[in-house]
């Protein structure tokens, strides 16, 4: 069937966008000017799976359902879906009322989902989803449709045939009952009245099989429980997830875009506050090398703020800590992830 001049056009823009983060791309411009994602700053669930064994189905998860493993793909460990099925993360607590979910997802053209909360007993991907139906829980959905969906209605982006053969970022930022879902910096879904629920499972369901598998990994959960400004008014410093580098690279990612914007923002309201940007890293690596990294990554947020967002550059200083004060213990995923940070201190 002949696709639509319409169609053909939201492919193209689909297409370029996937491909707008080349090496040169910064926060702030371009396709990243409205990016306004940002994580939570408290991680409940984080797992990249590199302390796993290839072939295994991660040992912090729950198979329900379908054969999955994990495997090894372009440096990465990912769970491989290679029939329908479903896992579940068990949270350390009841999701709260502002929280993010981030993964990692190759959809190809299958529409998977994920869900907050499910039956205690599911046998099978059906089950979940009459579930959800029944309790009128409202679905994240990826693959050639990605958004929101529930049994009454749809709030998708029509991703079409054009889904490269490569893994995107689910990015979902709930705030109450509003949610927006990203992919990529693409923003897909932005909804005011939609409900997810809490809980403290979440469901995930892989639409694959043995001629389509599905890849996904890089979980991350956390919580939005802290305002920025308070934060700094109340303790005098917070910590912030949201800004991203280049593997051992002091150049900052362009998801970053949104986590600096806000700050820029706060500054912006309050002319009188000044900040000291402390870059800390976790404990991976040797404490020198560590130390200067986090150094030239505080000082990059700085000149990004100072650059890109028109901070004076007398109301910020910047220092590098290293894996010396850490926030969390270094022996899970959780706190290797939460150590990974900038802090902004108030002078």
């Amino acid at each position: 069937m002949q696709r639509s001049f319409a169609a053909s056009l939201a492919l193209a823009f689909w297409a370029a966008s996937l491909h707008a983060q080349e090496p040169a791309a910064q926060p702030g411009p371009g396709v990243w000017a409205n990016y306004d994602f940002v994580p939570g700053n408290r991680i409940i669930f984080a797992d990249d799976f590199s302390t796993e064994r290839v072939g295994n189905f991660p040992r912090r998860l729950e198979l329900g359902s379908g054969s999955m493993e994990l495997v090894e793909w372009q440096g990465m460990r990912l769970i491989r879906a290679n029939s329908y099925g479903f896992f579940m993360i068990n949270l350390r607590e009841t999701l709260p009322a502002k929280f993010t979910v981030e993964a990692d997802i190759l959809p190809l053209h299958q529409v998977s989902w994920i869900q907050v909360g499910g039956p205690e007993r599911a046998g099978d991907p059906a089950s979940v989803d009459a579930w959800a139906d029944e309790h009128q829980r409202t679905r994240i959905v990826i693959g050639e449709h990605a958004g929101l969906r529930t049994a009454e209605r749809e709030n998708v982006t029509v991703l079409g045939e054009g889904l490269p053969d490569t893994l995107v970022h689910l990015r979902v930022q709930v705030d109450g009952q509003y949610v927006k879902v990203y992919v990529n910096e693409v923003r897909v879904a932005n909804v005011p009245n939609a409900d997810l629920g809490r809980s403290n499972r979440i469901f995930i369901v892989l639409n694959a099989s043995a001629e389509q598998p599905v890849l996904i990994g890089n979980l991350r959960i956390a919580a939005s429980d802290v305002d920025m400004y308070e934060a700094l008014a109340g303790s005098g410093r917070i910590a912030v997830q949201g800004i991203y580098f280049d593997a051992g690279s002091d150049r900052l990612r362009p998801e970053s875009a949104g986590t600096l914007r806000e700050i820029a923002a706060m500054l912006a309201a309050h002319a009188d506050l000044r900040l000291t940007i402390e870059g800390h890293t976790d404990n991976v690596g040797a404490a020198a090398a560590n130390r200067a990294l986090s150094e030239r990554r505080a000082a990059a947020v700085l000149q990004a703020l100072v650059g890109q967002y028109g901070v004076s550059a007398g109301r910020l200083s910047s220092v590098g800590l290293g894996d010396t004060r850490p926030a969390a213990p270094n022996t899970t995923p959780e706190g290797r992830q939460q150590n990974r940070r900038v802090e902004l201190v108030r002078m």
